[in-house]
């Protein structure tokens, strides 16, 4: 059955549709910092769920708190009130040592500016993830070259950062923040320093891990070219949910799917792999 006619036929309710636990829950969540006598609200009362399988756009204007309820949601940042529960537990209440443990273990980062160590190849940069969680020996290595590989830089993996384009790092970034097989994945502005071509990749890529290794992602952008690609638009402004947009509708979301990934060939065979 095409992903076509299974959304097709989950509108017309002709199927089941199973239950998709919450990956991540944000419940009531505040942030504020102090400034001098007055306290400044970078984010507001926010409640947000987030399931596998989602591919979810955290839009809004600089300075809406996009970036901070990214930090929130990974655990980097506490909330000054409200709850992150993430596999029944609240992040926010965790000491630093456990909160690290969940990053480490279940949360994957892609950056902006890719954040890679430029005096490490390809493979070392991924290498490293794969040792801060316990993956060592032959078994690093292969791993390293297989998520590498699967991002259509198997001929890359001895090059250094400075000889990559800026898809490619962006990608080898992506390998990177894959180790560990992580639940979540959260990307802040990945395409915001890439050409239309190679933002249209990176953002292939990520649908593929949602839809079909169900992976909960979650990109902060204010790049409005992404909205093709994602299930969910939360819009963000001074601190607080505007509104949260489902895509059009199941059946042209998975006719977008299908035809992206037919379109994109660096990607097509690695993101219909079981």
């Amino acid at each position: 059955m095409s992903l076509t006619s299974l959304a097709r036929k989950v509108r017309e309710r002709r199927v089941d549709v199973p239950f998709i636990p919450v990956a991540l829950a944000l419940e009531s969540v505040t942030k504020q910092y102090e400034s001098g006598p007055n306290a400044v609200a970078a984010v507001s009362d926010v409640t947000l769920e987030i399931r596998p399988g989602e591919l979810i756009a955290l839009m809004g204007p600089s300075g809406s708190g996009k970036t901070t309820l990214l930090s929130i949601m990974g655990g980097i940042l506490r909330p000054t009130s409200g709850r992150v529960i993430f596999c029944g537990a609240d992040i926010g209440q965790m000491t630093e040592e456990d909160r690290s443990r969940v990053r480490l273990g279940h949360i994957g980062f892609v950056f902006q500016h890719y954040n890679l160590f430029p005096a490490l190849t390809a493979r070392e940069n991924v290498e490293i993830a794969l040792d801060l969680r316990g993956v060592t020996g032959r078994s690093r290595r292969e791993q390293a070259d297989e998520l590498l590989e699967q991002m259509e830089l198997g001929d890359k993996v001895d090059v250094y950062p400075a000889d990559l384009s800026g898809g490619q790092r962006q990608r080898v970034a992506i390998a990177r923040a894959l180790a560990g097989t992580p639940s979540i994945i959260l990307a802040d502005e990945p395409t915001a320093a890439l050409d239309s071509q190679n933002g249209r990749v990176i953002m292939t890529i990520f649908r593929a891990l949602a839809h079909e290794r169900q992976r909960a992602i979650v990109v902060v952008t204010h790049d409005n070219r992404i909205i093709d690609f994602v299930d969910r638009t939360v819009a963000i402004e001074d601190g607080r949910i505007k509104s949260d947009t489902v895509a059009r509708s199941p059946e042209a979301s998975a006719a977008s799917l299908n035809g992206e990934i037919i379109r994109s060939r660096r990607v097509r065979d690695w993101a219909v792999a079981p």
